[in-house]
C-alpha cells in the first residue's frame, strides 16, 4: 500500500467507482445534490499500479449498494465528471443521478452540480468533459441515430458564470465522409457506431473522440459554432482477430488513449490464444460435474502478441496511423526477481507451495520459502513476509516496492534464475491475461489485467514495457475479483503540486489505495442514512408515464433473465441426469 509521503506521478490509474473511505484534503470540494443533501469529493492519489480514486461522502449514498456508487466518467484538465446516482433505478435512467464537475485543484477546489438532462438519456461512456480555460468548461454526449446514413444527436451543456445553471442543447449531426467502410465494412445487420469510451484531444475547437474501439473514433469540435463529425478508422484488425471482430467485447483486446501533451493518440491491441483449463475425473466417478471445476488440475499454456499504435494530432488521415512496437509473450524478460518469485507463485502447480494471499495487492509484497523470514522496520505494512523461525533477514529499506532480502544461499542462484526467467521459460503463457491498458506518457508501457487459473483465480496487474520487450512488475489484487477493466491510465495527478499529496493544509493527504472493484463493505465507511435518497426526488411533470414504460420493460427484462437462467439449470440437470 502506497505511503503517504510517497510521490505521485503526473500518469496514474483511477478506479470507475467512487470509494467513501477517503478523509478530507486540500482536493475535497463540497457543495448539495439536487435534494439539498451535502457532498463531498475528494482526490485519493497513489503511485501506479496500485489505483488511485475519487472519494464521494453523501448521507444519501448506501456504500454497501453497489447500484449507488458514483461514477468517474470523464476527466480534462483538472476537471473530473462525475455521476451520483440518487435511486437504484439511476442504472436505466439519467432522471436518478447527479452529474457533478469536480475541480480537482489544491488551490481551488469545487463541485459543480450540473442540470439534469432528462428527458435525455445517453450512457457513462457517451460523455465528455472538456475545459475550456478561465474556469469554464463544455460537457458534451454524443449519441447513434439509426437513419438512412451515419447520423448522431449532440448534446452539450455550457458552463456559465456566476455560479449559475446553464442548460443543455441538442442537435443532429451526419457524418459526411463514412471512411470506416473503405477499410473494414460494417455489416448491415450491426450498428455504424457503439462507444465504448471517450477521449479528448482538445486543442482551440476542443476536439473530442467517440470511440468504438471495434469500428473506429467519430471526432468532433465541441467547441466550433457549427460542430461537424469526422470518421477515423482504427488500424485494421490484427489477423488473429478477424474471427472475433465485432463478435466479442473490444476492449477484452484493445484501449486507446490520448498522450500528455496531447499531439498523439496511442492505440493497442492484443492478439490472445487463451490457456486451457485439463480437469482429471478419476474413473467411474459419478460426483457433480461442477466439483471439478473448481480448480483445474493443470493449464494449456496459450500465448498472446501485443501490437502498439500511433496517431499524430492533429488528425488529419487515417493512413497516419503509425506502427509503434510489438511483443510476444514468449520474448519477454522479467525485470527482477521480485516479479519472478510473484510469477513463480500464480503458475505453480504444486500444492505444497504458499499460496498468495487473497488480500494481495499491496505494494512490496513478497512471499518467500518456509526456509525464510523477512521482517519489515515499519511495522510489518508495506513488503511484509512471514515465514517460520529458521531463519531471519531484517529489510532495512521499510519494504520498498521491489526490494527483496534472501539468504547467501539463494543470492548464489540469483543471476541464474533471472537470466531463465523469460516470457517463454517460465510458464506465464498458464495466466489469462487481457484487457490492455495504455498510459497516457510517452512511453511503451501497457497494463494487462491477468487471472491465475491454477490458485484460486487470483486477479493481478502486470505492467509490460512492450518497446523494451520486459514485465516490469506484478501488483497481486486478491480473488473473487472481477476479471475486467474498471480503470484508466489518468493525467488528473499533474494538478497537484510537484505530483505530490502531502499532509496539511499545503498539501492532500494520501488516503488508502483501492484495489478492488468495488470496495468491500468492510473497507466503505457506512454513510448514515436517515432518509432514503430517491424519496426525496420531486419528478417534473409530464414523465410519469415515461418513467412507468422504463420501469415495466426493465421488469421484464430481469424476469426474461431470470426465467432464462432457471431453465438453463434445469436443462443441465436433467443432461446430467441422462
Amino acid at each position: 500500500m502506497a505511503s503517504p509521503n510517497h510521490d505521485v506521478p503526473s500518469c496514474v490509474l483511477v478506479n470507475h467507482w467512487a470509494g467513501s473511505r477517503g478523509t478530507a484534503n486540500a482536493t475535497t470540494a463540497m457543495y448539495k445534490t439536487s435534494t439539498g443533501l451535502p457532498i463531498t469529493a475528494t482526490f485519493c492519489a497513489a503511485p501506479p499500479p496500485a489505483l488511485s480514486y475519487i472519494s464521494v461522502h453523501c448521507p444519501g449514498i448506501d456504500s454497501t449498494d453497489s447500484l449507488m456508487t458514483p461514477t468517474f466518467i470523464s476527466e480534462d484538465a483538472d476537471l473530473v465528471l462525475l455521476r451520483v446516482p440518487r435511486d437504484r433505478g439511476s442504472m436505466v435512467d439519467n432522471f436518478y443521478s447527479d452529474y457533478f464537475v469536480y475541480r480537482v485543484n489544491p488551490q481551488r477546489p469545487n463541485l459543480d452540480l450540473l442540470p439534469n438532462p432528462d428527458p435525455e438519456t445517453f450512457g457513462d461512456k457517451e460523455i465528455a468533459v472538456v475545459s475550456c480555460g478561465d474556469d469554464k468548461y463544455v460537457v458534451a454526449a454524443l449519441q447513434f441515430v439509426f437513419g438512412l446514413k451515419p447520423t448522431f444527436k449532440l448534446h452539450l451543456y455550457r458552463s456559465t458564470v456566476g455560479g449559475k445553471q446553464g442548460t443543455w442543447t441538442s442537435q443532429l449531426l451526419y457524418v459526411e465522409e463514412p471512411l470506416r467502410d473503405n477499410v473494414c465494412p460494417v455489416p448491415d445487420s450491426e450498428m455504424y457506431h457503439r462507444t465504448t469510451k471517450v477521449i479528448v484531444l482538445g486543442g482551440d475547437k476542443g476536439t473530442v473522440g467517440w470511440v468504438d474501439l471495434w469500428r473506429g473514433i467519430i471526432l468532433c469540435d465541441v467547441l466550433s459554432e457549427r460542430p461537424t463529425l469526422q470518421d477515423l478508422p482504427l488500424p485494421l484488425p490484427a489477423e488473429g482477430n478477424l474471427d472475433r471482430f465485432l463478435n466479442n467485447g473490444p476492449s477484452y483486446f484493445r484501449d486507446i488513449a490520448v498522450n500528455e501533451s496531447k499531439d498523439t493518440i496511442k492505440y493497442v491491441e492484443m492478439e490472445i490464444t487463451p490457456p486451457t483449463s485439463v480437469y482429471y475425473v478419476p474413473p467411474g466417478c459419478n460426483l457433480d460435474w461442477v466439483s471439478y471445476h473448481r480448480r483445474p488440475e493443470s493449464v494449456e499454456p496459450g500465448c498472446w502478441t501485443t501490437t502498439t499504435w500511433t496517431m499524430p494530432i492533429p488528425v488529419t488521415s487515417w493512413e497516419d496511423w503509425s506502427l509503434d512496437c510489438s511483443v510476444s509473450l514468449d520474448d519477454l524478460s522479467l525485470g527482477n526477481r521480485r516479479v519472478y518469485k510473484i510469477l513463480h507463485r500464480l503458475v505453480s502447480t504444486d500444492d505444497d507451495e504458499e499460496s498468495t494471499d487473497d488480500d494481495g495487492g499491496e505494494e512490496g509484497t513478497d512471499d518467500t520459502d518456509d526456509d525464510e523470514e523477512s521482517t519489515d522496520d515499519d511495522g510489518g505494512e508495506e513488503g511484509t513476509d512471514d515465514t517460520d523461525d529458521d531463519e531471519e533477514s531484517t529489510d532495512d529499506d521499510g519494504g520498498e516496492e521491489g526490494t527483496d532480502d534472501t539468504d547467501d544461499d539463494d543470492e548464489s542462484t540469483n543471476d541464474d534464475e533471472e537470466q531463465e526467467a523469460t516470457g517463454g521459460t517460465l510458464p506465464i503463457g498458464s495466466l489469462s491475461m487481457a484487457y490492455p491498458t495504455l498510459t497516457i506518457l510517452d512511453d511503451d508501457v501497457v497494463y494487462f489485467l491477468s487471472e491465475s487459473m491454477l490458485k484460486g483465480n487470483i486477479l493481478s496487474l502486470i505492467t509490460v514495457d512492450v518497446g523494451k520487450e520486459i514485465l516490469q512488475e506484478v501488483e497481486v489484487l486478491g480473488n473473487n475479483r472481477f476479471f475486467g477493466r474498471d480503470f484508466h491510465a489518468s493525467g488528473i495527478s499533474r494538478c497537484l503540486e510537484q505530483g505530490r499529496l502531502r499532509d496539511g493544509a499545503g498539501g492532500a493527504t494520501t488516503q488508502g489505495t483501492q484495489k478492488s472493484r468495488r470496495p468491500s463493505s468492510e473497507a466503505r465507511e457506512k454513510a448514515p442514512c436517515s432518509s432514503p435518497f430517491g424519496r426525496a426526488v420531486v419528478r417534473p411533470a409530464g414523465h410519469n408515464e415515461l418513467r412507468k414504460k422504463k420501469a415495466l420493460l426493465f421488469g421484464a427484462w430481469v424476469l426474461f433473465v431470470s426465467a432464462f437462467v432457471a431453465f438453463s439449470g434445469l436443462y443441465l440437470a436433467c443432461g446430467d441426469g441422462l
